[in-house]
């Protein structure tokens, strides 16, 4: 198919994203909490593919509690959120685990702070070799793939951005006020 299917500022566009295997528990906790996304009884790679959006998606991307998290699949983030909690949890005096923690503001900050990591990746996987790209696309193609790329950059630019400035206003003062 290759990149014909590309049209500037496609409503549709979207960002396909692939997180890996989470633990066992964050995997049954899934499955409980988005049974209609996490439907494997192992793990199914299919599960870890989510698709973020843009604010010019027909949608206008996803419903969240958070606007930051506008763009992002509620599943995914979960995901995201379960193993950050899993994470901080410390064993009981019994040896087992304690009980998962609420979403408290550190534990979604932890989250959107480990989860920018693989996005900025993404976004840097795609933009390194900018310097070595034509000025302008020579053939069509060229100017497919151009269009392909820039909704990529653009969508994952806009995300980052969201979630950064989410972080910066959620940073105390350090001006005493």
């Amino acid at each position: 198919m290759g990149y014909g299917f590309c049209i500037k500022d496609n409503p549709c566009d979207e960002v396909a994203i692939r997180l890996g295997r989470p633990p066992e528990p964050v995997h049954e906790a899934m499955k409980t909490l988005h049974p209609n996304h996490f439907r494997s009884e192992d793990w199914d790679p299919a599960e870890g593919t989510f698709y973020l959006r843009g604010s010019v998606h027909y949608t206008g991307g996803y419903d969240s509690q958070l606007p930051c998290l506008r763009g992002v699949p509620p599943e995914m983030f979960s995901m995201v959120l379960n193993t950050v909690a899993l994470m901080r949890e410390s064993p009981d005096e019994d040896g087992s685990e304690g009980a998962e923690e609420e979403a408290d503001e550190g534990l979604i900050m932890q989250a959107i702070e480990g989860f920018l990591q693989p996005l900025r990746a993404k976004l840097s996987g795609i933009t390194n070799w900018d310097s070595t790209l034509l000025d302008r696309p020579r053939n069509a193609h060229q100017e497919h793939a151009k269009v392909y790329r820039d909704g990529q950059v653009s969508i994952l630019t806009e995300v980052i951005q969201e979630l950064e400035g989410f972080l910066e206003r959620s940073q105390p003062s350090t001006d005493g006020t």
